[in-house]
């Protein structure tokens, strides 16, 4: 007969914790653990799908705003550019009008002068009227 030190008494072997576990239970536990793993993950993927989704809308958002800056810029430098050729026009324009205002003002400064010839030439002539009707 075994001594009882070496062996476990029967009301040892009979209490709730040497009792033999059922196999199900902790494949259910395993099973709930996995199944809360899987949901936990689908949750994250959830949250990083949405946030993914934001960020999608974000930079379509700014896209369009850059895309019409870009029109804005395009706009601008065009009319600077019409701007820009149109100054130099006028300032062309303004440099041949100063070229015509200055022949304007040679020839006035001709016709002035042939008019004091013409008029010096009518008094001469006036003058040789005069001494010929008295020589008369």
């Amino acid at each position: 007969m075994p001594s009882p030190s070496s062996s476990p008494s029967k009301a040892h072997r009979t209490g709730w914790w040497n009792q033999p576990k059922p196999q199900g239970l902790w494949m259910i536990g395993l099973a709930c653990s996995v199944l809360g793993l899987f949901l936990w993950c689908g949750w994250q993927a959830r949250d990083t799908y949405g946030e993914v989704r934001q960020t999608r809308k974000d930079v379509d958002s700014v896209t369009k705003t850059v895309d019409a800056l870009q029109l804005d810029v395009h706009a601008i430098k065009t009319t600077m550019q019409v701007d820009s050729q149109q100054r130099q026009t006028m300032q062309a324009q303004q440099q041949q009008l100063q070229v015509d205002m200055e022949h304007v003002k040679a020839h006035m400064e001709q016709q002035a002068e042939k008019q004091q010839q013409l008029q010096a030439q009518q008094q001469q002539l006036q003058a040789q009227q005069q001494q010929l009707q008295a020589q008369q």
